[in-house]
Parts: structure tokens; C-alpha cells; sequence
């Protein structure tokens, strides 16, 4: 009697350990299958690598943002997107860089998104059509954004800080 219930719990116990293995294995099986879908990543160059892209970054970083960003987010299907974040000394996000290619268009929300505009500019450099805006972000901080497309890409940057600072980053990012 001692035996079969032994032999019943370890029955039990082998059952449980190999229903825990396979859920693990079918959290893991989406990434498996697709591995260039929407996730989150180390860095910026794990996504980089895996994702066989380059990811553009501002070569010109106002004082006060943390390197390396604090959330990279990106896929390579259905279609190119990655979102970088970076944040300030004090850990707030400061920065939000959103850039995608052949999509739908993709806006940028989050505690980093223009909640009033109170200034929009359209203008070109590099022979880039840009559009500026400028207003409050949440807590009414104040906020600057600015997009553009090229080569089929379109890039959105919102920053909380002033505008000048920002356009200096997006001119260090066009071609």
C-alpha cells in the first residue's frame, strides 16, 4: 500500500514537472516562430544584431539624458518599428524615439506625448519636410516633438525639453 502511494506521488510529481516544462516551452514557442515580432531587448545593439537593422539614434544628446536608453522596444514583422526610450538623471523618461518603416502610421503614446500643443512649425532641412510641435506633456511638463519621413520611414521624436534641443538632435539623425 506504502508503494503504490509513493509510486503515485512521484507519478503525480513527474506529470506536474513536465506540464511546467511545456508551458514554458509554449511561452517561448511565439518568439521561436517569430523572432523578428514585437518584444523588448537588452539593448540597442542585441536588437540590432537580431534583427539584422540599424536602428538610428541622435549622434547630438542634450546634458542630462542617461545612455544607454532605458526601453528598446522593436520588431522586424510584419513590418520595421523600434521604440527607444531614455531617461533623465533622476530615472523619468526624458526621451522617446519611435521609428518605423513600411507601416501604418504609428503614434507615440505614453507619458512622453504632447497632451496640449500650443505651437506647430513645418519647415525643411536637408530637404526634409519636418513638422514641429511644441506644448505640454504630462504633469504639464513642457514638450517638444518633431517627425519626418525618409526612405520610406518615417521618425518621431518627442523630448521633454526645449525645442532648439531637439531640433539639434533630429539634424544629428537626417541624411
Amino acid at each position: 500500500m506504502l508503494r503504490k502511494r509513493l509510486i503515485g506521488y512521484l507519478s503525480f510529481l513527474l506529470v506536474l514537472v513536465l506540464v511546467v516544462g511545456l508551458l514554458r516551452l509554449l511561452g517561448w514557442l511565439p518568439q521561436l516562430l517569430s523572432p523578428q515580432g514585437l518584444r523588448s531587448y537588452r539593448s540597442l545593439q542585441q536588437a540590432q544584431e537580431l534583427l539584422h537593422r540599424s536602428i538610428p539614434v541622435p549622434a547630438y544628446f542634450p546634458p542630462g539624458l542617461s545612455w544607454p536608453p532605458s526601453k528598446v522596444l522593436a520588431q522586424g514583422e510584419p513590418f520595421f518599428a523600434a521604440l527607444l526610450e531614455f531617461s533623465d538623471q533622476e530615472g523619468r523618461p526624458a526621451l522617446r524615439i519611435l521609428h518605423s518603416c513600411g507601416s501604418p502610421v504609428l503614434r507615440p503614446e505614453g507619458p512622453l506625448k504632447l497632451r496640449r500643443i500650443v505651437h506647430t512649425v513645418r519647415f525643411s532641412l536637408k530637404g526634409k519636410e519636418l513638422e514641429l510641435q511644441s506644448g505640454l506633456c504630462a504633469q504639464d511638463s513642457p514638450c517638444s516633438h518633431i517627425r519626418w519621413s525618409q526612405q520610406g520611414c518615417s521618425t518621431h521624436i518627442t523630448y521633454r525639453g526645449s525645442p532648439p534641443e531637439l531640433l539639434r538632435m533630429a539634424e544629428s539623425m537626417i541624411d
